[in-house]
């Protein structure tokens, strides 16, 4: 086969051309969405600001595209959509009753909104592009940093003092834990601090060598945080005025500076495209986090201390867990809400659904890796799949709080399950089909009769959003995990109690039955497995080794494996009678949200936060190839080798050009010919035979030929 080479680095061959397949396809998909001009939900540019709700559960964002939007914590759904600014908004803050928002702009206004209504109540126009407000601990006053620092009167949106000493525009401004004393941060290169209730200028902590963009008080009033143009981090004393210590090691301005609520740790944003966590009395760097394509403009930390939000330049939130420094999710842009994966057989082999934040449940042929067909009728992303035994159903459940089943032969929609009051996290049909059960983040699991879409159920007991649902092989029991850090077992006929499994010391993220239905798996926010014995409840194995939470399990059909995906961003297989870990699965990047198994066992299937679906052999755990997801009907299927498929738009976007290494490769690099589709089926089957001959069906619908790219680098 005739094959193109790019201009070739000569080390790390195939380890260097498997992470570049994952990074050329991403650019691929962001380049198709570019071209549509469509983000679903997300801002349409960068984003300057993120604040998280007092309550936990909410995040508001401001962006460049004029708009604040609220967003769902815990499902990253959208909420609301703050339209009123004329121009980029560069600063939001919540009021520490929730009751408010503040908002900065270029349009040289401070504006104040209702959170639960949404409407804009005031607009008080100052001097100059707004680059940042804050609200007083009381309520009583917004402070905002434009040409100078000014005071208002947070119910009357009156001026009550201009603090006009710096020499340069103000870029962060904030107020101390007992809202006695104001910081301010400048392009003159000093961060001020002021007393608020006369003005006088207490400080002027100096030492920075360019503009100071970033200003924070630590929660016990004690320490200032600064960031600079000069890519350091100073940490001051707020009494004294002493430096304390100075935080280098980003490569870029330090555009965002925030401590967490114990005041142990800082975290800084920065043009580098990176966050980093610090260790507030040491100086110590604790984690970088690398997700972002862009600058990071602005971080913040939730309340309980557990997540931190980060908005950046590439027009995306994403939550990273504070502990482990692992990404959880993204809000809005091209962040890829992480699929859901199931599997069903049907006459022409294994069938894969995916549910993904796109709004749809994709269904895609497991021996060709052709996207065969996709389910649309969701209006929130789709955060859970399940087939009925027999195939012919197919269950999704969603953010916007319905469960929908769909004629799987059809593709028609028969059932929308409406009753909970949050969004659906888990379904799962009972052995016989005639049930389906569905678990929510307003902490109940339903119970629903699938012929006739009527609600048999609610299971009521969990003290906070229950995560995942499972049926006992035979069918007589239901295990739900949830948050509350438990796993409890229901009656499925009744409805009543059955059992209450305690030993994890975190969040419970997802509950699975053994084929024999002997033992229960869950996996958890401690980052282990806990194996039960289904019948008594007592532990009788804990999986350790993640270094993040646990976020998916499954059994093996034939029950001899688990499996377990974490935030961590390894997905492991442990013998399930010994707990020995078996393997860890390779050739992928990212965070796998879900796992499942082939009916045969021999492969599993992973989808992951970056829109993906990774097909592994189980037998060897290497990376068969990758399934794509990217907007619309848009679609790719390629190998570790290189060799490819995808819908029409998708393999143009490839022919174009893409962009690696900060060079620009023209379309002709590309091979226009080489069918060979025998080639992916080849890689998904092992090498089988017959699914190789699958594979070299006649091309159908909008599906091109497959071709192989030699990738940049590859030996």
């Amino acid at each position: 086969m005739n094959e193109t080479e790019f201009p070739a680095k000569q080390n790390d061959c195939r380890n260097n051309t498997l992470a570049r397949n994952e990074r050329i396809i991403a650019l691929i998909c962001a380049m198709n969405s570019n071209l549509n001009s469509h983000v679903e939900d997300g801002h349409h540019a960068a984003v300057t600001s993120v604040a998280f709700h007092p309550d936990g559960k909410r995040i508001a964002s401001g962006s460049n595209d004029r708009t604040i939007k609220l967003w769902d914590a815990e499902s990253g759904r959208l909420l609301r959509n703050l339209e009123g600014h004329e121009e980029a908004v560069y600063s939001v803050v919540f009021s520490s009753d929730g009751l408010y928002i503040a908002s900065g702009s270029g349009d040289e206004s401070v504006k104040l909104w209702n959170v639960e209504r949404g409407n804009q109540l005031r607009s008080m126009i100052g001097k100059g592009s707004v680059e940042s407000v804050a609200y007083s601990p009381d309520g009583k006053f917004i402070v905002s940093g434009s040409t100078t620092v000014i005071l208002w009167d947070a119910r009357s949106g009156t001026q009550t003092r201009t603090l006009d000493k710096h020499r340069g525009h103000v870029n962060s401004v904030t107020f101390s834990p007992d809202g006695k004393i104001i910081a301010s941060a400048s392009g003159d290169r000093a961060v001020l601090v002021w007393n608020t209730e006369t003005g006088d200028l207490h400080h002027t902590l100096e030492g920075h060598e360019a503009s100071v963009y970033a200003v924070a008080f630590s929660p016990d009033g004690k320490i200032v945080a600064s960031g600079s143009h000069d890519r350091t981090v100073k940490l001051w004393n707020a009494g004294t005025g002493e430096l304390r210590h100075t935080l280098e090691g980003h490569e870029a301005t330090v555009n965002a500076v925030a401590f967490s609520p114990d005041g142990k740790i800082v975290a800084s944003a920065s043009g580098d495209s990176t966050v980093k966590v610090w260790n507030t009395e040491t100086g110590g760097l604790r984690h970088t986090l690398e997700g972002h394509k862009a600058s990071v403009n602005a971080v913040a930390f939730s309340p309980d201390g557990k997540v931190i939000a980060s908005g950046s330049s590439d027009n995306t939130v994403l939550l990273w867990d504070v502990e482990t420094g692992g990404r959880m999710m993204g809000l809005g842009g091209n962040s890829g809400w992480g699929l859901s994966v199931a599997f069903a057989r049907d006459p022409d082999g294994s069938i894969i659904a995916s549910g993904s934040h796109d709004r749809t449940v994709k269904l895609w042929n497991a021996g060709t890796g052709r996207l065969r067909d996709t389910l649309v009728g969701h209006d929130a992303p789709v955060s859970s799949v399940a087939f009925s035994p027999d195939g012919n159903v197919i269950a999704s459940g969603s953010h916007d709080t319905t469960v929908k089943l769909w004629n799987a032969a059809a593709r028609e929609l028969r059932h929308i399950l409406v009753g909970h009051d949050a969004p659906v996290s888990s379904v799962a049909f009972s052995p016989d089909g005639k049930i389906v059960a569905s678990a929510s983040g307003d902490s109940t699991v339903k119970v629903w009769n699938t012929e006739t879409g009527g609600l048999r159920h609610t299971l009521v007991g969990h003290d906070a959003p229950v995560s995942s649902v499972a049926f006992s092989p035979d069918g007589n029991i239901i295990a739900s995990s949830s948050y509350d850090r438990t796993v409890k077992l229901w009656d499925a006929e009744s409805g009543g109690p059955r059992g209450n499994l305690e030993g994890h010391l975190r969040r419970v993220f997802s509950v699975a039955f053994s084929p024999d239905g002997l033992m229960l798996a869950s996996g958890a926010d401690d980052a282990t497995v806990k194996l039960w014995d289904a019948q008594s409840g007592v532990l009788l194995r804990n999986l350790q080794g993640y270094e993040g939470f646990v976020r998916s399990v499954a059994f093996s059909p034939d029950g001899s494996i688990i499996a377990g995906s974490s935030f961590d961003r390894t997905v492991k297989l442990w013998d399930a009678q010994s707990g020995v870990l078996l393997r860890n699965l390779q050739g992928y990047e990212g965070f796998v949200r879900s796992v499942a198994f082939s009916p045969d066992g021999s492969i599993i299937a992973g989808g992951s936060a970056q829109s993906s679906i990774y097909i592994w052999s189980v037998q060897s755990g290497t990376l068969l190839a990758t399934m794509r997801t990217c907007t619309g009907a848009s679609w790719i299927t390629y190998t570790p080798d290189g060799y490819f498929i995808g819908s029409d738009d998708e393999m143009e976007n490839l022919l174009l050009y893409f962009r690696s290494d900060d060079k620009t490769y023209p379309s002709n690099i590309f091979p226009r010919d080489n069918p060979n589709p025998r080639k992916v089926a080849e890689a998904l089957s092992g090498g089988k035979s017959n699914m190789a001959a699958a594979g070299a069906e006649v091309h159908s619908g909008n599906a091109l030929p497959s071709k192989r790219i030699k990738m940049l680098g590859s030996g």
